[in-house]
C-alpha cells in the first residue's frame, strides 16, 4: 500500500511464497476445494472457479479469489484490499493488493524492505475499483503480532478449507 495509509501497513507484511506465482503448474491440487464461507459464483474463460466472500463466515468481505493455479484475479468493495488463496503447502500465501487510484503504492516484507511489485490486468468482466498488484516477500518463521499473517484461516483462527 500507499506510503500515506499506515493503517495499511500490517495488511503489507503478509507473505507469499516464490512457488505461488512461478510454479503453479503441478501444484493445482492445493486448490480444489472450495474455501467455506466463500460462494461460487461461476468461472473465468472456463478455467479458473471464482468465490466471493460474503464475509459473514471467513471475516473478510468482498473478495473473489480464483482457484486452480494460485492466482487471485480481483478484489472488489474498499479501495484497499488483501486477499490470499489459503495455501496450505506451508510455503506462503499469494497477496493481492488492490490501491487506491493515484496514490504511491509501496508493498514491505516483514524486514521493512520495498518488495518488487507486478500490475495485472483485471478481466474484463469482473470490476475492480483500482489497479491490481500482485506481490511476494519471504515466509518468516516469526509471525508474533502480524494479524495479516494467516495460513487458510480466517479472522476468527478458522480452516477455509472443506475436508
Amino acid at each position: 500500500m500507499a506510503r500515506n495509509k499506515p493503517k495499511t501497513v500490517l495488511a503489507a507484511l503478509a507473505c507469499v511464497s516464490l512457488a505461488a506465482l512461478t510454479g503453479c503448474a503441478g501444484q493445482a491440487d492445493y486448490a480444489t476445494e472450495p474455501f467455506i464461507g466463500f460462494e461460487p459464483v461461476g468461472s473465468i474463460d472456463e478455467t479458473y472457479d471464482v468465490y466471493y466472500d460474503k464475509g459473514t463466515e471467513s471475516g473478510m468481505h468482498d473478495v473473489i479469489i480464483a482457484e486452480g493455479d494460485h492466482r487471485v484475479l480481483s478484489c472488489l468493495g474498499e479501495p484497499v484490499l488483501i486477499c490470499y488463496d489459503g495455501d496450505k503447502s506451508g510455503e506462503g500465501e499469494l497477496i493481492i493488493v488492490i490501491a487506491e487510484e493515484g496514490t504511491e503504492t509501496t508493498i514491505l516484507d516483514y524486514n521493512g524492505e520495498e518488495i518488487e511489485m507486478q500490475k495485472t490486468e483485471t478481466p474484463a468482466d469482473i470490476e475492480s475499483p483500482a489497479p491490481v498488484f500482485v506481490t511476494q516477500a519471504p515466509v518468516l518463521e516469526d509471525r508474533e503480532g502480524f494479524s495479516w499473517s494467516w495460513r487458510g484461516l480466517d479472522a476468527n483462527g478458522e480452516e477455509l478449507w472443506t475436508k
